[in-house]
Order: structure tokens, then sequence, then C-alpha cells
């Protein structure tokens, strides 16, 4: 009798403890589940699907994202594993899918844009960046052939490939591009003669010049190497008979490099009238050197360079003007 009250309390105990230690021995998460009720079917040499989880990064799920809803899908309405196959208990089920959930969830928030196929720059993102890298306008559509558009849009990345025509052409606008940015090596002794354009406004301020200057021009010149260069302005005015009209004002002209004032000289006025009257062609030799064998140290590419006289107030130019017709009169033989 003490034995057998002893045994049953022991039985009791045994049978109290068992569900406690299959409740313990609950299936992993994550790709522990994968592998058991998974694997066997999605692997990468049965492709049962077109799924091989063993070949997909769950660290990475932004990469294969699709697969994974599907997969959720799948277990949550309980039509994976199918049947016949070894099933998880609901508890299981349950796991994965909050597994997944919050691994697909931590992903979307770092999505990825996906990727831009190689491909070449259009004329305008070239044209930009040779100004972003060399300080450099260019004209690349002189340059480079025209962008094939794709919906309309000349920047789209599969319409910019590479063709051998293209690539030829990119060589020689880099080429060309190249001599602009650094020069050529040894050149010759060459000049360029810029003109004032006909109708330019004599008496107002040119667009580009310093502000307090009227009349004159500005040119964009490229200059081949560093060095030091030689410039003449040529005051031609109204030329006749040895003498230059307009000369009745004193003046001053300067000249500009990229808005810098690098040379000022005057003109004009009762001393170059006088001179003018007594000496004529001489004098206008005189008026004239003093504007040419300008020496000026310029750095290679373009620059702008501007000529222009220095604006004065209406009341001193009427002022100087009567000066200097009183000087003519005065000198003037009877």
């Amino acid at each position: 009798m003490s034995a057998s009250r002893t045994t049953l309390p022991l039985l009791a105990l045994l049978a109290l403890a068992a569900p406690t230690m299959a409740a313990h021995d609950a299936v992993g998460t994550g790709p522990d589940f994968l592998a058991k009720f998974c694997g066997d079917c999605h692997n990468a040499t049965d492709w049962a699907g077109g799924v091989a989880f063993d070949t997909l990064q769950p660290d990475d799920m932004a990469r294969d994202v699709d697969v994974w809803e599907e997969t959720v899908k799948k277990l949550r309405g309980r039509l994976m594993p199918p049947p016949g196959e070894k099933q998880p208990s609901q508890e299981d089920i349950d796991a994965q899918v909050n597994w997944l959930e919050g691994r697909l969830d931590a992903a979307a928030t770092h999505q990825r844009p996906g990727n831009v196929a190689l491909h070449r720059l259009n004329r305008t993102e070239y044209q930009n960046e040779i100004r972003r890298l060399l300080a450099l306008d260019i004209d690349a559509a002189a340059l480079l052939p025209k962008d094939t558009k794709a919906d309309g849009f000349d920047n789209v990345a599969l319409a910019l490939r590479v063709s051998p025509a293209f690539l030829d052409a990119y060589i020689v606008a880099a080429q060309e591009v190249s001599a602009r940015a650094l020069g050529a090596g040894a050149t010759r002794a060459t000049s360029t003669v810029y003109r004032v354009p006909p109708g330019t406004p004599r008496y107002q301020h040119q667009e580009g010049l310093p502000l307090g200057t009227r009349g004159g021009m500005l040119v964009e010149h490229l200059f081949p190497a560093d060095g030091e260069y030689t410039f003449h302005i040529t005051q031609s005015g109204n030329r006749g008979g040895g003498y230059i009209t307009g000369l009745d004002m004193r003046q001053r002209l300067v000249m500009t490099v990229d808005g810098r004032r690098v040379f000022e000289q005057r003109l004009g006025g009762e001393d170059d009238l006088k001179a003018l009257d007594q000496r004529q062609a001489a004098a206008d030799k005189e008026v004239q050197d003093r504007f040419r064998n300008i020496q000026l140290t310029v750095p290679a590419g373009p620059h702008r360079i501007g000529v222009a006289f220095i604006a004065r107030s209406t009341r001193s130019a009427t002022k100087s003007s009567s000066r200097s017709k009183r000087a003519v009169l005065r000198d003037c033989p009877t």
C-alpha cells in the first residue's frame, strides 16, 4: 500500500512535467524556421516555385522584398508548407510572420532607389561640368552630336548609350576643351581686331562694363598661353585733314580685364586741341601712341576685355566744352 501511494504521485508529476517540456521545444524563427519547413523544396537545387531561400539574404530583405512579402502572405494563410508536408504549429507560424514583418518594416525605412545604368553625359551636363571643373564656357552643341530623347527627356540613362560615333565625338571634344583650358605649347604671334559694333550708344553705360563708364565695348578673348600680350586701342574719332574731331572735352579712357582696371589714359581737352591745331598729324600720332603698346601679363584661357570712357556729368562736360572752344578761337590766326 505504501509503495502504490508513492508511485501515483510520481506518475502525476511526470504527466504535469511533459507539457512544460514540450512548450520549451518551440521552433526557432528566422532562418531556422525556413530551413526546417521550407528548405527541402525552396533551395538552389529544386527551386520550387522559382524561390530558393538559401540564396536570399534575410539580413537585407530590401533586395528581395517581393519574395518576402509573398512568403508572409502564404504563411499567414496556411498555404505553406503544402498539405502532406511537415507542418509548424500556429504559434510557430505567428512568430515567424512577426519576425518577417519586423524585418520588412525596417527595410522599408532604408529603401534603395535602384541602380542607374552606366551612361554618358548629355550635352547640357557636359557643358555644365566643364564650367564647374575648368571655369571654361564652351558651346557643347557645337562640339557634340544631338542627344537622343526618351519620353521627351534627354537625360534618361537608357537613351544615353555610348556608341562608337559618340565616343569619337567626345574624344574630339575633350581635345578641344583641353587645348582651350591649357593653351597651346608653342604658338606664333598672332593678332585679333575687335571693332565697336555700329550703332553702339556712345553716352550710355554698356552691360558688363564697370559702373560709371559710358560707351566702349566688351569682348571675350581666348588667350592661348600664359604670357605677356600687347594691346592697341585705336581712337579713330572723326578724322580728316589731319584733325580728330570729338576731342573738345577732356576724357579718360580705361581698359579692364575680367572687370579689373588695368590701364587708364587721358585724351582731349585744351592741350590736345592746341597741339592738333598747331602740329596736326604729328600731334595726332602722339595722341594715338598713348593707347598703343599696352603690355599686360595674362594667363591662358578666356578673359573679358573691356574698353570704355569714364562717364562725366553734363554740367562739367558743358564747362569743359566752353573752355575748349574759347581756347581754339584764341589760338586761331586773325
